[in-house]
């Protein structure tokens, strides 16, 4: 039998406990909001205690796209879940980030009656389940739920003691695609399901013969990339087929770029959605069409790209800074995209859905800025790998306003127990070095350093040419934020690379002393 809220066709005890399972999660989540708690996991918990299959039978017959990857999921599924409420529909998404099996349960359950009230009828429903969920459980979840696009972001080296080599990673994505041979992949799932992933991530592209359904790509133009070949010591440098070095002609960051292996076949391939930096003529344009929309007033954080997706054309601009974010609105729009031709929506074009991210500020500790009295702000950066910090320590290099550097590194279980990458980070080559931070901050600047592993941090800054004298350690964050917020200039910014357990208790020391929106609640 089938329920309005469980619509898989299951027997009547199993519907009776799937409802049991899911107003005892709903009650355990009302009582740790009462204690002003996050309940973004806990009640996911108990409804699979009492059903370990429950999240299957809530999404049976219902739409479901999965985003993941090593960065930018979250990023990913806020500018996704945007894209798609402008078109009309009501996502349920686990906006906090919590993406193992029990943060999704309990995203989903937090909107149960949204799932009773939704229509029936697949083809007339206004409901999608968007949901960030980890490369690991993935692999397991990928086909245990019926979904129906998977975007991957990208592969990066990441959380070296659950994950080991990125190739362990890419064997993960590849269970969930359905395909059981790995590399050769003669038994895959079912077609009618979209792949979408980056045209310009060689492992992430390896993955195209272990789908056998729509694959989709985005990348970057490739006029607007660097000439050369990305660091040998980075990821992506060999073939997954056959083992032979790739060769690079154009590269973006770290390995993302134009390859090609010269002992076989697999080689980069044209995107589907390509992105390009907007000529600053065509930046302005942008800019002043942002301002008459009531874009948020970010103008030095303004990305402006030119989208082209079959043969149509459209200008970008975003407000959150940094050059990943640009994969990340197109893994979005192309998700989008892809969704909407499959629900048969086409009055909303490819101009209507880049629009609809021009006024979106940043996720929870991904690029946040929030403003501080005596008019300064501080800038949350998420980085938990080699790839990610440099990215961010790039960025860094290009801001106007940098007042302050503080960093946070713990080495939790969430985080990854072992933190030996950040001797892979490019300190010494790229980006900010002693010496600059000597003339933007003075003579006497300091770098705050935080967390359970700030020593290590130290240590590291040290070996990067950082005199001990400017490394200033602070175990409690919030000695650490007074000390570093006091020591930023007005009018200036004080910027945060904390890694994700960090940042949760930097953003919650800020959301206690400057009274912020809880991350756990949706916009």
């Amino acid at each position: 039998m089938r329920t309005k809220l469980i619509r898989a066709d299951i027997g009547l005890w199993q519907q009776v406990n799937c409802h049991l399972a899911v107003y005892t999660a709903c009650l355990a989540r009302k009582m740790l909001r009462f204690l002003h708690r996050g309940a973004t996991v806990f009640p996911g918990k108990v409804a699979l205690r009492l059903v370990p299959n429950i999240l299957s039978y809530l999404v049976s017959g219902r739409d479901l796209i999965f985003v993941t990857g090593t960065n930018g999921k979250t990023t990913t599924v806020r500018f996704l879940v945007k894209i798609l409420e402008a078109a009309g529909f009501k996502v349920i998404t686990n906006v906090s980030g919590a993406n193992l099996t029990d943060g999704i349960v309990a995203a989903i359950l937090e909107h149960y009656q949204d799932l009773i009230n939704d229509n029936p009828n697949p083809t007339e429903s206004k409901l999608v389940l968007v949901m960030e969920i980890d490369e690991a459980y993935y692999g397991k979840l990928g086909t245990q739920v019926p979904w129906l696009i998977t975007v991957l972001t990208n592969l990066f080296r990441d959380q070296l003691d659950r994950y080991g080599e990125l190739s362990t990673t890419r064997k993960l994505i590849s269970k969930g695609l359905g395909c059981q041979a790995d590399s050769n992949c003669r038994e895959l799932a079912p077609s009618g399901r979209t792949f979408i992933t980056c045209a310009d991530d060689a492992m992430s592209m390896s993955l195209y013969r272990c789908h056998n359904g729509k694959i989709l790509t985005f990348g970057t133009d490739a006029a607007a990339m660097k000439p050369g070949h990305p660091s040998k010591l980075g990821d992506g440098n060999f073939c997954y087929f056959c083992g032979r070095e790739l060769q690079y002609s154009a590269y973006n960051y770290a390995h993302l770029g134009i390859f090609k292996c010269e002992n076989c076949d697999f080689r980069h391939q044209p995107a589907d959605l390509v992105f390009k930096p907007l000529t600053p003529e065509a930046a302005a344009v942008a800019e002043a069409t942002a301002a008459t929309a009531g874009a948020a007033d970010r103008s030095r954080n303004r990305n402006n790209y030119e989208l082209t997706y079959a043969g149509e054309k459209a200008a970008l601009h975003l407000c959150v800074g940094g050059r990943h974010n640009a994969y990340n609105a197109a893994a979005a729009l192309l998700a989008a995209t892809d969704y909407l031709h499959n629900k048969q929506i086409k009055d909303f074009s490819l101009q209507k859905m880049a629009a609809s991210l021009s006024k979106i500020e940043a996720a929870f500790g991904r690029m946040e800025r929030i403003e501080l009295p005596d008019n300064k702000e501080i800038c949350l950066i998420l980085v938990k790998n080699p790839a990610g910090f440099n990215l961010a320590w790039d960025y860094l290099q290009e801001q106007s306003d940098l007042g302050g550097l503080c960093l946070a590194l713990n080495s939790k279980v969430n985080d990854g127990k072992d933190v030996s990458w950040i001797w892979d980070i490019s300190l010494e080559t790229q980006g900010l070095q002693a010496a600059d931070f000597a003339e933007i901050a003075g003579e006497n600047y300091r770098i705050f350093l935080g967390g359970e592993r700030a020593l290590d941090l130290a240590c590291r800054f040290y070996y990067a040419g950082f005199p001990a004298e400017h490394l200033q350690v602070e175990k409690d964050y919030n000695t650490l934020l007074d000390r570093a917020i006091a020591a930023t200039p007005a009018g200036k910014c004080l910027y945060c690379l904390p890694n994700y357990t960090t940042m949760l208790a930097i953003r919650a020391a800020l959301a206690a002393k400057y009274n912020l929106r809880d991350f756990w609640l949706e916009d």
